[in-house]
């Protein structure tokens, strides 16, 4: 199934065979410099997710934390999230609970207003209009950082000493955030986590699930699928970026910028990630396919650099899981 030119987007494909502010609500930083960035996107439900020994994974993120002892019904929400920054909240079951204990109404100790910190994450140096934030952490194109809340969540001085008891082992916790490629957890995620987690904080994807591969390079189309054979056939993903969606700002060279650093920090991913490539483009192209494999999974980096055409500019993952 061929995509029509002036749609197509930039596609990385993976495959695989098989209410009211809280008076304790943590500031966040958000970048107040001109950048194109989705629209923010809250996480569905806080639901803490465990693998390996204790470990929080956020795999909107690709990161994870170990859990302090006694926090392991730790959970968290991706307040917001874009290309160029974002913040996830922390909270506790037990916490929650001791509150409600007391408080009969509205808890501002539950996980939406980060009742004992938040991890926040830019993918540039403080600006002069950014509050500073620590840059001593930094994980794939991404500053991590600990905030810790302005002020207790609770006029209970039991569940206030519960909430400041937790706040040091979650910021020690992510002084040692680790990529979930990296981490002892990883052993145990599906192949669909572990390929996001390598990909995730290199940009704001766009995810999609096509019936069947998609590729940007007609001409050696059934070269391609010849060698994708042998690896069978499973469900695929794909993540896309787009540069000139809606066209260019003027002549396309922002845009170009802004997709040539992307193309590097995929193929940066992919070979700290033990990707290896296998088949590359014949020819130059407006659209390009490069097929990588790992343990027997292939994965397909699609390139657009068509700037005359609306969507012609993109960079593509698919891999199937």
């Amino acid at each position: 199934m061929k995509k029509l030119l002036f749609v197509f987007p930039m596609v990385v494909l993976l495959a695989a065979a098989c209410s009211q502010q809280a008076p304790n609500q943590t500031p966040v930083v958000q970048n107040t410099n001109p950048a194109p960035a989705a629209t923010p996107t809250p996480s569905p439900a806080p639901t803490p997710t465990k693998t390996g020994s204790n470990y929080l994974i956020i795999k909107e993120w690709g990161v994870e934390l170990q859990e302090p002892a006694g926090m392991e019904d730790l959970k968290y929400i991706v307040q917001y999230n874009t290309a160029t920054d974002g913040a996830v909240y922390f909270s506790t079951q037990q916490l929650v609970n001791l509150d409600r204990q007391f408080n009969t109404g509205k808890t501002y100790c539950d996980v939406e207003q980060a009742p004992i910190g938040s991890l926040g994450r830019a993918n540039h140096l403080p600006g002069p209009n950014d509050k500073a934030f620590p840059t001593n952490l930094k994980i794939g194109n991404y500053y991590y950082w600990f905030e810790g809340p302005q002020a207790t969540c609770s006029a209970n001085a039991q569940v206030n000493g519960l909430e400041t008891q937790q706040i040091a082992p979650l910021k020690n916790a992510i002084s040692n955030l680790i990529a979930i490629s990296a981490g002892i957890s990883s052993q145990n995620l599906s192949w669909k986590d572990i390929v996001l987690g390598e990909f995730s904080s290199v940009t704001d994807w766009q995810q999609s699930n096509p019936s069947d591969w998609q590729f940007a390079d007609y001409t050696n189309e059934a070269q391609h699928r010849s060698q994708l054979k042998i690896y069978g056939m499973g469900k695929i993903l794909l993540l896309s970026k787009t540069f000139n969606g809606n066209g260019c700002q003027s002549d396309c060279s922002a845009e170009g910028v802004a997709q040539n650093n992307l193309i590097a920090s995929v193929k940066t991913s992919l070979s700290q990630n033990g990707w290896s490539p296998v088949s590359w483009p014949t020819e130059p192209s407006f659209y390009t396919d490069y097929l990588y494999i790992k343990n027997g999974h292939p994965l397909i980096l699609q390139v657009g650099t068509r700037d005359a055409v609306t969507g012609g500019m993109y960079v593509d993952i698919e891999f199937q899981y």
